[in-house]
Protein backbone atom coordinates (compact mmCIF):
# COMPACT_ATOMS: atom_id res chain seq x y z
CA UNK A 1 0.00 0.00 0.00
CA UNK A 2 1.23 3.21 -1.02
CA UNK A 3 2.42 6.02 1.56
CA UNK A 4 -0.74 7.84 3.16
CA UNK A 5 -3.30 5.21 1.43
CA UNK A 6 -4.57 4.03 4.42
CA UNK A 7 -6.85 6.54 6.23
CA UNK A 8 -5.62 7.47 9.73
CA UNK A 9 -2.27 5.39 8.93
CA UNK A 10 1.19 6.58 8.40
CA UNK A 11 4.20 5.20 7.82
CA UNK A 12 5.21 5.59 11.58
CA UNK A 13 2.36 3.71 12.73
CA UNK A 14 -1.29 5.40 14.07
CA UNK A 15 -1.15 8.96 14.56
CA UNK A 16 -4.38 8.86 17.37
CA UNK A 17 -1.72 8.21 19.86
CA UNK A 18 -2.20 4.14 19.40
CA UNK A 19 0.59 2.20 18.51
CA UNK A 20 0.64 0.19 15.94
CA UNK A 21 1.75 -3.38 15.42
CA UNK A 22 2.97 -2.76 18.85
CA UNK A 23 5.87 -0.49 17.87
CA UNK A 24 6.38 2.62 19.87
CA UNK A 25 8.78 4.34 21.83
CA UNK A 26 11.63 5.92 19.11
CA UNK A 27 9.90 4.96 16.19
CA UNK A 28 6.59 6.52 16.70
CA UNK A 29 5.83 9.76 15.90
CA UNK A 30 5.76 11.38 19.10
CA UNK A 31 9.15 10.65 19.99
CA UNK A 32 12.17 13.31 19.37
CA UNK A 33 14.82 10.48 18.63
CA UNK A 34 16.13 10.70 15.11
CA UNK A 35 15.36 7.43 13.10
CA UNK A 36 18.31 5.73 11.89
CA UNK A 37 16.97 5.52 8.47
CA UNK A 38 19.43 6.54 5.63
CA UNK A 39 17.47 9.92 4.91
CA UNK A 40 18.62 11.51 8.36
CA UNK A 41 15.03 13.27 8.92
CA UNK A 42 12.87 13.47 11.29
CA UNK A 43 8.73 11.89 10.64
CA UNK A 44 7.39 14.61 12.89
CA UNK A 45 9.41 17.69 11.11
CA UNK A 46 8.08 16.36 7.80
CA UNK A 47 4.67 16.23 9.10
CA UNK A 48 4.17 19.60 10.33
CA UNK A 49 6.05 20.86 7.38
CA UNK A 50 3.31 19.06 5.16
CA UNK A 51 0.43 20.79 7.41
CA UNK A 52 1.85 24.45 6.85
CA UNK A 53 2.32 24.05 3.11
CA UNK A 54 -1.33 22.33 3.02
CA UNK A 55 -2.50 25.24 5.52
CA UNK A 56 -1.44 27.65 2.60
CA UNK A 57 -2.87 25.90 -0.25
CA UNK A 58 -5.85 25.94 1.29
CA UNK A 59 -5.86 29.88 1.71
CA UNK A 60 -4.66 30.22 -2.09
CA UNK A 61 -7.01 27.79 -3.49
CA UNK A 62 -10.11 28.36 -1.13
CA UNK A 63 -9.56 25.35 0.62
CA UNK A 64 -11.34 23.95 4.02
CA UNK A 65 -10.60 24.15 6.88
CA UNK A 66 -8.36 22.99 9.41
CA UNK A 67 -8.77 18.99 9.94
CA UNK A 68 -6.30 16.33 11.23
CA UNK A 69 -3.36 14.64 8.83
CA UNK A 70 -5.29 12.27 6.76
CA UNK A 71 -4.64 10.69 3.92
CA UNK A 72 -7.14 12.32 1.93
CA UNK A 73 -5.48 15.63 2.95
CA UNK A 74 -2.28 14.82 1.81
CA UNK A 75 -3.92 13.44 -1.35
CA UNK A 76 -5.53 16.86 -1.84
CA UNK A 77 -2.46 18.35 -1.09
CA UNK A 78 -0.68 16.44 -3.85
CA UNK A 79 -3.20 16.84 -6.67
CA UNK A 80 -3.41 20.78 -5.65
CA UNK A 81 0.52 21.44 -5.80
CA UNK A 82 0.71 19.45 -9.21
CA UNK A 83 -1.73 21.95 -9.86
CA UNK A 84 0.02 25.05 -8.73
CA UNK A 85 3.28 24.09 -10.49
CA UNK A 86 2.02 23.35 -13.45
CA UNK A 87 0.64 26.59 -13.68
CA UNK A 88 3.49 28.42 -12.62
CA UNK A 89 5.86 26.60 -15.29
CA UNK A 90 3.40 27.76 -17.62
CA UNK A 91 3.28 31.11 -16.69
CA UNK A 92 7.26 31.21 -15.94
CA UNK A 93 7.56 29.49 -19.61
CA UNK A 94 5.38 32.67 -20.82
CA UNK A 95 6.80 35.25 -19.43
CA UNK A 96 10.41 33.95 -20.16
CA UNK A 97 9.48 33.15 -23.98
CA UNK A 98 8.00 36.80 -24.21
CA UNK A 99 11.27 37.82 -24.54
CA UNK A 100 11.86 36.59 -28.06
CA UNK A 101 11.03 40.13 -30.65
CA UNK A 102 11.79 39.88 -34.43
CA UNK A 103 13.65 42.78 -36.09
CA UNK A 104 12.88 43.79 -39.74
CA UNK A 105 15.66 44.47 -41.91
CA UNK A 106 14.74 48.48 -42.02
CA UNK A 107 14.47 49.01 -38.44
CA UNK A 108 16.52 48.96 -35.32
CA UNK A 109 15.28 47.99 -31.90
CA UNK A 110 16.36 50.41 -28.60
CA UNK A 111 16.58 48.40 -25.53
CA UNK A 112 15.76 49.90 -22.68
CA UNK A 113 16.43 48.56 -19.08
CA UNK A 114 13.71 49.23 -16.45
CA UNK A 115 13.38 52.57 -18.74
CA UNK A 116 17.14 53.65 -18.72
CA UNK A 117 18.85 52.90 -22.57
CA UNK A 118 20.74 49.75 -22.66
CA UNK A 119 21.58 48.83 -26.16
CA UNK A 120 20.77 48.80 -29.83
CA UNK A 121 19.28 45.58 -31.51
CA UNK A 122 20.02 45.01 -35.24
CA UNK A 123 17.55 43.23 -37.54
CA UNK A 124 16.97 39.26 -36.98
CA UNK A 125 15.72 37.20 -34.18
CA UNK A 126 16.51 38.92 -31.19
CA UNK A 127 16.18 38.58 -27.12
CA UNK A 128 15.66 40.37 -24.38
CA UNK A 129 14.85 40.35 -20.88
CA UNK A 130 11.00 39.87 -20.49
CA UNK A 131 8.83 42.70 -19.26
CA UNK A 132 9.27 44.90 -16.60
CA UNK A 133 12.88 44.04 -16.55
CA UNK A 134 13.83 45.34 -20.12
CA UNK A 135 11.38 46.81 -23.12
CA UNK A 136 12.42 47.47 -26.67
CA UNK A 137 11.01 49.83 -29.24
CA UNK A 138 11.57 49.30 -32.92
CA UNK A 139 12.51 52.02 -35.30
CA UNK A 140 12.51 52.10 -38.77
CA UNK A 141 15.71 54.17 -39.87
CA UNK A 142 15.25 53.71 -43.48
CA UNK A 143 11.90 55.17 -43.96
CA UNK A 144 12.20 58.57 -45.80
CA UNK A 145 9.71 61.06 -43.75
CA UNK A 146 8.85 64.84 -45.23
CA UNK A 147 8.20 67.96 -43.18
CA UNK A 148 6.64 70.69 -45.53
CA UNK A 149 6.97 74.26 -44.76
CA UNK A 150 5.30 77.04 -46.82
CA UNK A 151 2.57 74.80 -47.86
CA UNK A 152 0.76 71.61 -46.81
CA UNK A 153 0.41 68.33 -49.33
CA UNK A 154 -3.15 68.02 -47.89
CA UNK A 155 -4.99 70.58 -47.65
CA UNK A 156 -6.32 72.62 -50.97
CA UNK A 157 -5.35 75.38 -53.13
CA UNK A 158 -7.00 78.29 -51.37
CA UNK A 159 -5.73 77.54 -48.08
CA UNK A 160 -2.43 77.00 -49.40
CA UNK A 161 -2.38 80.09 -50.78
CA UNK A 162 -4.54 82.61 -48.16
CA UNK A 163 -4.23 80.36 -44.99
CA UNK A 164 -2.83 82.88 -42.37
CA UNK A 165 -0.17 80.54 -40.64
CA UNK A 166 0.98 79.62 -44.16
CA UNK A 167 1.47 82.69 -45.39
CA UNK A 168 2.85 84.29 -42.68
CA UNK A 169 5.54 80.52 -43.01
CA UNK A 170 6.13 81.16 -46.58
CA UNK A 171 7.09 85.20 -46.56
CA UNK A 172 10.97 85.82 -45.83
CA UNK A 173 13.38 88.59 -46.72
CA UNK A 174 16.09 88.49 -49.22
CA UNK A 175 19.63 90.20 -49.27
CA UNK A 176 18.18 93.08 -50.87
CA UNK A 177 15.27 94.16 -48.99
CA UNK A 178 12.34 92.16 -51.14
CA UNK A 179 9.91 89.57 -50.04
CA UNK A 180 9.41 86.73 -51.50
CA UNK A 181 7.45 83.47 -50.82
CA UNK A 182 9.45 80.45 -50.61
CA UNK A 183 7.61 76.52 -50.48
CA UNK A 184 10.00 73.85 -49.68
CA UNK A 185 10.15 70.49 -48.14
CA UNK A 186 12.84 68.59 -45.89
CA UNK A 187 13.05 64.74 -46.71
CA UNK A 188 14.59 63.32 -43.52
CA UNK A 189 15.36 59.81 -41.13
CA UNK A 190 15.91 58.57 -37.91
CA UNK A 191 19.91 58.24 -37.88
CA UNK A 192 20.26 54.58 -37.89
CA UNK A 193 23.78 55.67 -35.21
CA UNK A 194 21.57 57.27 -32.46
CA UNK A 195 18.17 55.91 -32.61
CA UNK A 196 17.97 56.64 -29.22
CA UNK A 197 18.53 60.51 -29.38
CA UNK A 198 15.36 60.10 -31.48
CA UNK A 199 13.57 58.18 -28.81
CA UNK A 200 14.59 60.08 -26.17
CA UNK A 201 15.25 63.86 -27.58
CA UNK A 202 12.44 64.17 -29.53
CA UNK A 203 8.89 63.80 -28.62
CA UNK A 204 7.29 65.16 -31.88
CA UNK A 205 9.51 65.11 -34.49
CA UNK A 206 7.62 66.99 -37.54
CA UNK A 207 6.77 69.90 -34.95
CA UNK A 208 10.53 69.89 -33.88
CA UNK A 209 11.93 69.65 -37.37
CA UNK A 210 9.93 72.33 -39.05
CA UNK A 211 10.99 75.61 -37.16
CA UNK A 212 14.88 74.68 -37.50
CA UNK A 213 14.22 74.16 -41.43
CA UNK A 214 12.11 77.26 -41.24
CA UNK A 215 14.91 79.25 -39.84
CA UNK A 216 17.62 77.53 -41.55
CA UNK A 217 16.08 79.17 -45.21
CA UNK A 218 15.29 82.30 -43.71
CA UNK A 219 19.17 82.60 -42.76
CA UNK A 220 19.88 81.40 -46.29
CA UNK A 221 17.51 83.97 -47.95
CA UNK A 222 18.19 86.48 -46.21
CA UNK A 223 22.17 86.62 -47.83
CA UNK A 224 20.65 86.28 -51.44
CA UNK A 225 19.75 88.59 -53.69
CA UNK A 226 15.58 87.95 -55.01
CA UNK A 227 16.60 88.19 -58.90
CA UNK A 228 19.28 85.32 -58.27
CA UNK A 229 16.90 83.06 -56.25
CA UNK A 230 13.76 83.69 -58.98
CA UNK A 231 15.83 83.20 -62.26
CA UNK A 232 19.14 81.03 -61.64
CA UNK A 233 19.14 77.69 -61.07
CA UNK A 234 22.78 77.46 -59.67
CA UNK A 235 21.40 79.52 -56.95
CA UNK A 236 18.66 77.91 -55.97
CA UNK A 237 20.77 74.49 -56.00
CA UNK A 238 22.81 76.30 -53.53
CA UNK A 239 20.58 77.94 -51.50
CA UNK A 240 19.06 74.14 -50.90
CA UNK A 241 22.72 72.53 -50.25
CA UNK A 242 23.08 75.53 -47.55
CA UNK A 243 19.92 74.96 -46.25
CA UNK A 244 20.44 71.26 -45.40
CA UNK A 245 24.03 71.96 -44.02
CA UNK A 246 22.64 74.29 -41.31
CA UNK A 247 19.55 72.22 -40.09
CA UNK A 248 22.10 68.74 -39.85
CA UNK A 249 23.95 71.21 -37.81
CA UNK A 250 21.62 72.20 -35.69
CA UNK A 251 19.52 69.69 -35.13
CA UNK A 252 23.25 67.43 -33.83
CA UNK A 253 23.32 70.13 -31.17
CA UNK A 254 20.33 69.20 -30.16
CA UNK A 255 20.77 65.49 -29.92
CA UNK A 256 17.62 64.72 -32.12
CA UNK A 257 18.85 61.98 -33.95
CA UNK A 258 17.66 62.82 -37.09
CA UNK A 259 19.47 62.61 -40.68
CA UNK A 260 18.44 65.22 -43.12
CA UNK A 261 18.15 63.53 -46.61
CA UNK A 262 17.57 66.46 -49.07
CA UNK A 263 15.90 70.18 -49.15
CA UNK A 264 13.56 70.70 -52.22
CA UNK A 265 13.17 74.09 -52.38
CA UNK A 266 9.60 73.74 -54.87
CA UNK A 267 8.33 77.23 -55.32
CA UNK A 268 10.31 80.47 -55.34
CA UNK A 269 7.54 83.43 -56.27
CA UNK A 270 7.19 87.23 -55.64
CA UNK A 271 4.15 88.01 -53.32
CA UNK A 272 0.93 88.13 -54.79
CA UNK A 273 0.30 91.75 -54.28
CA UNK A 274 2.85 92.74 -56.36
CA UNK A 275 3.38 89.92 -58.52
CA UNK A 276 2.54 91.61 -61.68
CA UNK A 277 5.02 94.58 -61.26
CA UNK A 278 7.69 91.56 -60.98
CA UNK A 279 6.28 90.25 -64.16
CA UNK A 280 6.74 93.42 -65.27
CA UNK A 281 10.58 94.01 -64.46
CA UNK A 282 11.00 90.30 -65.90
CA UNK A 283 9.65 91.21 -69.44
CA UNK A 284 11.86 94.05 -69.38
CA UNK A 285 14.76 92.41 -68.35
CA UNK A 286 14.76 89.86 -70.95
CA UNK A 287 13.95 92.40 -74.00
CA UNK A 288 17.35 94.08 -72.17
CA UNK A 289 18.70 90.37 -72.25
CA UNK A 290 17.53 90.11 -76.29
CA UNK A 291 18.39 93.18 -77.17
CA UNK A 292 22.14 92.67 -76.20
CA UNK A 293 22.51 89.62 -77.87
CA UNK A 294 21.51 91.30 -80.75
CA UNK A 295 24.22 93.82 -80.73
CA UNK A 296 26.66 91.46 -79.18
CA UNK A 297 25.76 89.15 -82.86
CA UNK A 298 25.97 92.57 -85.27
CA UNK A 299 29.58 93.42 -83.28
CA UNK A 300 30.51 89.90 -83.60
CA UNK A 301 29.61 89.78 -87.89
CA UNK A 302 31.64 93.62 -88.43
CA UNK A 303 34.33 94.04 -86.51
CA UNK A 304 36.02 90.82 -87.93
CA UNK A 305 35.27 91.93 -90.96
CA UNK A 306 36.77 95.67 -89.99
CA UNK A 307 39.74 93.90 -88.60
CA UNK A 308 40.01 91.95 -92.25
CA UNK A 309 40.06 94.62 -94.28
CA UNK A 310 42.50 96.79 -92.09
CA UNK A 311 44.98 93.97 -92.22
CA UNK A 312 44.67 94.07 -96.05
CA UNK A 313 45.42 97.65 -96.35
CA UNK A 314 48.63 96.70 -93.72
CA UNK A 315 49.39 93.92 -96.28
CA UNK A 316 49.30 96.31 -99.60
CA UNK A 317 51.00 99.06 -97.51
CA UNK A 318 53.92 96.59 -96.69
CA UNK A 319 54.05 95.25 -100.23
CA UNK A 320 54.40 99.19 -101.63
CA UNK A 321 56.84 99.90 -99.33
CA UNK A 322 58.99 96.75 -99.88
CA UNK A 323 58.52 97.58 -103.54
CA UNK A 324 59.82 101.27 -102.90
CA UNK A 325 62.71 100.36 -100.97
CA UNK A 326 63.99 97.65 -103.27
CA UNK A 327 63.74 99.96 -106.54
CA UNK A 328 65.49 102.84 -104.42
CA UNK A 329 68.36 100.35 -103.89
CA UNK A 330 68.81 99.09 -107.71
CA UNK A 331 68.90 102.59 -108.64
CA UNK A 332 71.43 103.44 -105.80
CA UNK A 333 73.38 99.84 -106.62
CA UNK A 334 73.29 101.68 -110.35
CA UNK A 335 74.23 104.69 -109.99
CA UNK A 336 77.40 103.64 -107.63
CA UNK A 337 78.01 101.23 -110.92
CA UNK A 338 77.84 103.88 -113.54
CA UNK A 339 79.84 106.12 -111.13
CA UNK A 340 82.62 103.41 -110.50
CA UNK A 341 83.00 103.25 -114.45
CA UNK A 342 83.28 106.90 -114.69
CA UNK A 343 86.66 107.09 -111.85
CA UNK A 344 87.85 104.90 -113.87
CA UNK A 345 87.44 106.10 -117.61
CA UNK A 346 85.87 109.72 -116.98
CA UNK A 347 85.92 111.11 -120.80
CA UNK A 348 84.29 107.70 -122.40
CA UNK A 349 82.43 107.06 -119.66
CA UNK A 350 81.04 110.74 -120.11
CA UNK A 351 80.73 111.06 -123.85
CA UNK A 352 78.59 107.69 -123.38
CA UNK A 353 76.48 109.25 -121.02
CA UNK A 354 76.13 112.60 -123.43
CA UNK A 355 74.90 110.14 -126.14
CA UNK A 356 72.73 108.09 -124.33
CA UNK A 357 71.30 111.29 -122.70
CA UNK A 358 70.34 112.76 -126.21
CA UNK A 359 69.53 109.51 -127.92
CA UNK A 360 66.97 109.40 -124.92
CA UNK A 361 65.89 112.93 -125.66
CA UNK A 362 65.57 113.18 -129.11
CA UNK A 363 64.47 110.01 -129.89
CA UNK A 364 60.97 110.75 -131.26
CA UNK A 365 61.47 114.22 -132.82
CA UNK A 366 61.39 114.66 -136.76
CA UNK A 367 64.74 116.21 -137.19
CA UNK A 368 67.82 115.06 -138.49
CA UNK A 369 71.18 117.12 -136.83
CA UNK A 370 73.83 117.05 -138.93
CA UNK A 371 77.33 118.12 -137.25
CA UNK A 372 79.85 120.81 -139.66
CA UNK A 373 82.70 119.20 -138.20
CA UNK A 374 81.48 115.96 -139.43
CA UNK A 375 82.43 116.62 -143.04
CA UNK A 376 81.15 117.07 -146.66
CA UNK A 377 79.62 113.78 -147.54
CA UNK A 378 75.74 114.29 -146.44
CA UNK A 379 73.95 115.74 -149.10
CA UNK A 380 72.22 118.71 -148.39
CA UNK A 381 68.91 118.27 -150.50
CA UNK A 382 68.72 114.81 -149.64
CA UNK A 383 64.59 114.09 -147.87
CA UNK A 384 66.25 112.82 -144.65
CA UNK A 385 62.92 112.44 -142.60
CA UNK A 386 61.58 110.84 -145.74
CA UNK A 387 63.69 108.21 -144.49
CA UNK A 388 62.90 107.87 -141.50
CA UNK A 389 58.99 106.47 -142.11
CA UNK A 390 58.46 103.22 -142.70
CA UNK A 391 57.68 101.97 -146.25
CA UNK A 392 53.87 101.16 -147.08
CA UNK A 393 52.99 98.16 -148.09
CA UNK A 394 52.93 96.15 -151.38
CA UNK A 395 49.28 96.10 -152.64
CA UNK A 396 48.28 92.71 -153.53
CA UNK A 397 46.41 93.59 -156.26
CA UNK A 398 48.47 94.15 -159.74
CA UNK A 399 47.37 97.08 -162.09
Amino acid sequence: MAWGDEPGKSPWGDQSGAPSGGRSGPHGPGSKQKPSSAKGQNPADVDELIAKLQEQLRSIFGGGGKGGQSSGNRGGFQSGGHAFTLIFSALLGLWVVSGFYKVDSKEVGVVQRFGKFSSISSPGLRYHLPFPIETVTKLGVLNINTVEVGFRGGLNKRQNNYGEGLQKEKLMLTGDQNIIEISFDVQWKIDATRPQDFLFNVRDAESSIRPVAESAMREIIGKVNITSVLSKQEEKLKVELDARNIMQKTLDSYGAGVQVEKVNLLAADPPSAVIDAFRDVKTAEQDKETTQNQARAYANEVVPKARGEAEKLIQEAEGYKQSVVAEAKGDASRFLAVYNQYTQARDVTSKRIYLETMEAVLKNMKKVVVDSKGGQGVVPVLPLPAMQQPAPPPSSKEN
